[in-house]
């Protein structure tokens, strides 16, 4: 049984993402005055995990798992992932990393990006003909972990963009 039938428009999980993105990369929400309270973004956020824990249920109870399911969930997943990280770093995250860890953590996230790849390569080559011992977890398990990692990768490159990871500036 699926908790999302056929008929359901792919487009509409994808289109919710917009608000979500919209509020995050607005700077006029930022702006003294205009800001977005943060028990909306949690609401946003409970929204949004909750179609991804009903996409990882069904998946959990299907033999076989739409291509485009597994699509949806990603990317709702790591748009989810994204700005929820996001947000914390630009509301005190970035400057607690940057005191605890100095301006080079920035660079430390290479690692969890590219140990979260790796994790996720090896758990989706778990479908080749020519493994002949599989792994136990669900195959779906994978992409989900390479999205992680390409969030990590991409917050990475926002927080040496917008320098988040330097310490701030004395007036």
């Amino acid at each position: 049984m699926r908790f999302f039938p056929d008929n359901v428009p792919l487009i509409a999980f994808l289109a919710n993402l917009v608000p979500l993105l919209h509020f995050h990369f607005a700077k006029v929400f930022r702006s003294p005055g205009r800001e977005i309270p943060t028990y909306l973004y949690v609401l946003l956020g409970i929204g949004y995990l909750s179609i991804v824990v009903f996409f990882i249920v069904d998946f959990s109870r299907q033999d076989r798992i739409h291509y485009l399911d597994l699509i949806a969930a990603t990317t709702v997943y790591a748009g989810i992932l994204y700005v929820a990280i996001g947000e914390m770093l630009l509301r005190g995250g970035a400057l607690y990393l940057t005191e605890w860890r100095g301006e080079h953590w920035a660079k430390e996230l290479d690692y969890v990006y590219l140990t979260l790849g790796a994790i996720g390569l090896a758990m989706s080559t778990n479908r080749l003909d020519v493994v002949d011992q599989r792994l136990s977890v669900p195959e779906f398990v994978g992409p989900f972990l390479l999205a992680t990692a390409l969030v990590v990768r991409a917050l990475k490159t926002r927080v040496e963009i917008n320098e988040w990871n330097k310490a701030p500036k004395a007036p």
